[in-house]
Order: structure tokens, then C-alpha cells, then sequence
């Protein structure tokens, strides 16, 4: 998706460009043509000053890309603790960034080029520049009509101008609202993923675990627990390592990625999102709730016996009650193939009743600092009645770890629409530019009959802003239409999981502040280069 935006992104940019350039050079194109150059000359001599600058680029896209992926790969891979100091490039994208670099910018200046070398010497000799000759149209005298008795002089001709180069007002606008909807899709999905994350973590009831290298009398746990008085509720988890075997075939490998935990069910403090058959009940016996990609890729439905080997514990039978789903960009044991079971059905079977080797905790107070203080107190009283901790873990820790992970897919994808409004702004300059080489007549008559400098000066920041506040308004109901659909591709593609969609309404007034700082910014350029147009200069211009 991204490549295809950047694509998107360099023809229309190219289209507004060299329409500027041929409109700027409408007459050396004219006098190519007097002096006995055809059509063809003056196409190659403008694609080939296309191929040069792609090549430009291309000579300094490349060794950066490249460095920047290398770099963002090493900090990316880093979060993980894995070491990555090898700098490789594929040899496919080597070929897809020249061919964008060269071929696309030939493609899209194409339609600019052609039309500058159909003129004739006469045309060009006699014209403003290509399309000089404006006609109104239906809408162009309705914008005319109703301002002219409600707006300022000024302001009509803004808006009208707006209009009047429809397919030029078409490319401009097509960056700026992709951009928009670009922006407002990610802040959709930030705000979506948040809200996700929120409800699996409203699933898990505890503040913190605490992970034991061998097995521990759960009595005595509870009795060392209930002297805290920050300590609401604890409960003490069997976790053993388990391998799947399905019609007598072994498929899930023992370890860390797949382990089968006793929940305490009268009070398990954690329920995960249950998305196919239904969770534990007390009474159950031998029922387990497993993953549902594991159903998936296994083949694995509900009411089916599949046997759970663990290891030096034997073998047995278990039914099939239940499927979660969860984000898979949890950290720790969120990240394990879990399968939950009822707490006396694992003791029966594994006969280690009365032990436990997780244990997690429910805190009355749970702000972050009072948790990691009775974390550390906890913790240093375990090892000193020789209950020692192998691995701790914080929900705020935890949380604060999955956001980090997201948050880099977001403000990638948030950094692409940022540079989107830049290229925007930057076409939006351009055609303003194109329109004051146009209007250079007009600005002269303007002049004449006593404009000022702020009054024309104006009239291009306004045109700028009406075209960046046109963008957003097509913006926002498209982003309401692509949004949702957008973060259910990307939770599946990325989180393999629904995202409960939530749309951010907040966004839609930030881009409208963004898309209006960033329209205003780009009128000043052209607005000022008309303000320096003077009667006689432009009376003589040809």
C-alpha cells in the first residue's frame, strides 16, 4: 500500500510540475519550433530533462533508502534483543526503485509534454501559456452569481479561479484528500488499537505475576500474600509445557510456545476473548479452551478430543470446549500458544495437587508506582522464605511494551501521510505558480485600476486555503467510508485479530488545522511573485 501511495504520490507531483514548466515555457517551445525543431524535438528534450531528474533522484533515493532501511531494521530488531549488523539489498527492490525512479516519471510527464509540443508557433508566440484562453463553465458562473452578492470582489475571483483549470484543481486535490485520508485512517486505527488493547486488558483482572522455576505449595503462597495489605486477591496458577496430538499425529511442538495452564475457574482473573464456543465452567473436567489459529491451522473444531502429551506426565485425553483470539504483538505470555484448563483437572492429571509455579496478583491500589512497590516487597519476601521469583511482570510494564511495538506501525504509516500533505502543499504551490504566470494580464489590470499588494496577495492565500479546505471536506466522509475497512485488513494482516473500530473524530479537526497551515504556506510563494507583477511588465508580457 505504501509503495503504490509513493507511486501515486511522484505522477501527480510530475504532472503538476512539468505543467508548470510548460506553461512557463510556452515561448522557448515556439521559438524550437521557428527555427525548424518538430513536434518530436521538443518531446525528447523535455523527456530527457525528465529522465535526468529521475536519475538525480534515483542517484540519492538510493544510498539513503537504503541506509535508513538498514538503520531502522537494527532498531526494530533491537526492541527483540536481536543483533542485526548485516547490510543486504534484495535485488527486486532494487529493480522496483529504478523502475519508479525512471520509468514513472517518464510515464506522467507524458501528458504535459505532449501538450506542450501540439502547440503551434503562433500559439505559443500569442499565448499566456498553455490554455491561456479560460471558458467558463456552468459551475464557474454560479460561483460567480451567488458570490457576487454575499463576498467581497476579491473573494469571488479567488473561488472562481479556484475552478477554472478543473483538471489541473483535479490532480491537487487528489494528493491533498489521499493524504487527508491517509492521516485519518491511521488516527482511526491508533484509536481503534487502543481501544482493543484496552478490552483484553480489561479481561485480565490482575496487576502483576510472578513466574516460580519449580513448584510451590500454593498454601503457602496465599498465607505470605495475605500479609500485604495492598494485596486484594492472588491466585496460584499450574503451568506446564504441553505437545497437541490430534487423530494420534503430533502437532504442536513442546516449549515456551505452547503450555497448558490450570486456572482457578470459581475466580481465574483472566477471561480471554472467547470467539467460538464458550469458556470455562465449574464442573468441567478434562475441557480445555485452546487458540483459534492453532484450530485453525490444526484443524481442530469444537467438541473435538485431542490428547495432550506432557512429557515425563503421560498422556491424556481433553475435549475441545472453546477457542480465544489475542493480539499477537503481546509480549511475554501472551505471546505463548496458551491452552487453559480447569485448575483440579491439570492437578488430576499431572498429579502435582496443591502446587503451583504462576502466581498473579490483584492490587487494591493500581497506579503503577504503588504496584511496582509492592512488586519489589513481594518479591524480596519470597526470596527470603526461599520462594524465589524467576521472572516478574507489571501490566503497566506490559502495556506500556505493546504500545511501544504499534506505535511503530502507526507513525510510519502517520510519517507517510505527514509527507503526503508536504508533496500536496508542494503541488499546490506549483499550480498556483502556473496560475500567476497566466493571470499576469490580469494582475496587471488589477493594478491598474488601484489592487493593492495585500488585496492580491490575498486573493492567492485565499484560493490556497479554499483548495486545502475543499481537500479536507471530501476527506473526511471518504475517511468515514475507508477507515473501518482499513483497520479490520490491517488488525488481521498485522495483529491477526478484529480491532474493535473506534473512528477519531479529534483527528478530523487536527488535519483541518494541518491541511490550512500547510495550504496557507504554500500561497504565500506565488501570492508574493504576484505581488511584484507591475502594470507595464505585465501589459507587455507575452
Amino acid at each position: 500500500m505504501l509503495a503504490v501511495l509513493s507511486v501515486l504520490l511522484s505522477v501527480v507531483l510530475v504532472l503538476n510540475t512539468f505543467t508548470a514548466v510548460i506553461t512557463q515555457q510556452t515561448n522557448q517551445i515556439g521559438i524550437i519550433k521557428a527555427i525548424g525543431g518538430g513536434r518530436g524535438t521538443v518531446i525528447k528534450v523535455y523527456l530527457a530533462g525528465v529522465f535526468i531528474l529521475g536519475l538525480l533522484a534515483l542517484l540519492v533515493a538510493l544510498p539513503l533508502g537504503s541506509w535508513v532501511s538498514y538503520q531502522m531494521s537494527r532498531w526494530m530488531l533491537g526492541m527483540y534483543t536481536i543483533e542485526y549488523d548485516r547490510f543486504l539489498t534484495g535485488g527486486r527492490v532494487l529493480y522496483i526503485q529504478v523502475g519508479a525512479a525512471l520509468l514513472v516519471p517518464l510515464v506522467a510527464a507524458l501528458v504535459p509534454v505532449l501538450r506542450g509540443a501540439a502547440i503551434t508557433v503562433r500559439e505559443a508566440i500569442s499565448s499566456y501559456g498553455v490554455g491561456g484562453d479560460y471558458r467558463d463553465g456552468l459551475l464557474d458562473r454560479i460561483v460567480e452569481r451567488v458570490g457576487r452578492n454575499i463576498l467581497r470582489p476579491s473573494t469571488v475571483i479567488a473561488i472562481a479561479n479556484t475552478f477554472r483549470r478543473k483538471t489541473r484543481l483535479a490532480l491537487t486535490q487528489l494528493v491533498l484528500v489521499i493524504s487527508g485520508v491517509t492521516f485519518l485512517m491511521v488516527m482511526g486505527l491508533s484509536s481503534s488499537m487502543r481501544a482493543t488493547l484496552d478490552a483484553e486488558f480489561e479481561r485480565r483482572e490482575y496487576d502483576f505475576v510472578f513466574y516460580f522455576d519449580e513448584l510451590i505449595r500454593i498454601d503457602r503462597v496465599s498465607e505470605t500474600t495475605s500479609r500485604f495489605e495492598n494485596v486484594q486477591d492472588a491466585g496460584m496458577w499450574l503451568m506446564l509445557p504441553a505437545t497437541i496430538l490430534h487423530s494420534g499425529q503430533r502437532k504442536l511442538d513442546a516449549g515456551m510456545g505452547s503450555q497448558l495452564q490450570g486456572v482457578p475457574v470459581a475466580d481465574p482473573m483472566i477471561k480471554p476473548m472467547v470467539v467460538e464456543g464458550r469458556w470455562l465452567q465449574p464442573g468441567d473436567q478434562r475441557a480445555i479452551v485452546m487458540n483459534a489459529g492453532t484450530g485453525e491451522d490444526e484443524g481442530i473444531h469444537i467438541g473435538d478430543k485431542v490428547i495432550l502429551d506432557l512429557g515425563e506426565l503421560g498422556e491424556e485425553d481433553w475435549l475441545v470446549v472453546g477457542f480465544y483470539r489475542t493480539f499477537t504483538m503481546f509480549g511475554s505470555d501472551f505471546n505463548y500458544d496458551v491452552i487453559y484448563a480447569p485448575q483440579q483437572a491439570l492437578f488430576d492429571a499431572s498429579k502435582k495437587h496443591g502446587r503451583g509455579n504462576m502466581l498473579l496478583v490483584r492490587t487494591y491500589d493500581r497506579k503503577e508506582t504503588a504496584i511496582d512497590r509492592t512488586v519489589d516487597d513481594l518479591d524480596d519476601l519470597l526470596q527470603r522464605e526461599n520462594m524465589p521469583v524467576d521472572m516478574r511482570e507489571t501490566m503497566p510494564d506490559t502495556r506500556r511494551i505493546i504500545e511501544s511495538g504499534y506505535d511503530i506501525v502507526v507513525n510510519m504509516i502517520l510519517f507517510l501521510a505527514v509527507i503526503m500533505a508536504v508533496v500536496g502543499g508542494i503541488g499546490l504551490m506549483g499550480m498556483l505558480s502556473i496560475g500567476v504566470i497566466e493571470r499576469t494580464k490580469e494582475i496587471g489590470i488589477m493594478r491598474a485600476v488601484g489592487a493593492l499588494s495585500g488585496t492580491i496577495l490575498g486573493m492567492f492565500v485565499l484560493e490556497g486555503l479554499f483548495q486545502g479546505v475543499l481537500s479536507w471536506m471530501l476527506a473526511v466522509p471518504l475517511s468515514l467510508i475507508v477507515a473501518p475497512w482499513m483497520a479490520s485488513a490491517l488488525g488481521e494482516t498485522i495483529f491477526n485479530t478484529e480491532l474493535i473500530y473506534r473512528y477519531n473524530y479529534g483527528a478530523v479537526f487536527i488535519w483541518l488545522g494541518i491541511i490550512v497551515f500547510v495550504s496557507v504556506l504554500a500561497s504565500i510563494i506565488p501570492g508574493r511573485r504576484a505581488t511584484q507583477v507591475n502594470v507595464r511588465q505585465s501589459l507587455s508580457y507575452e
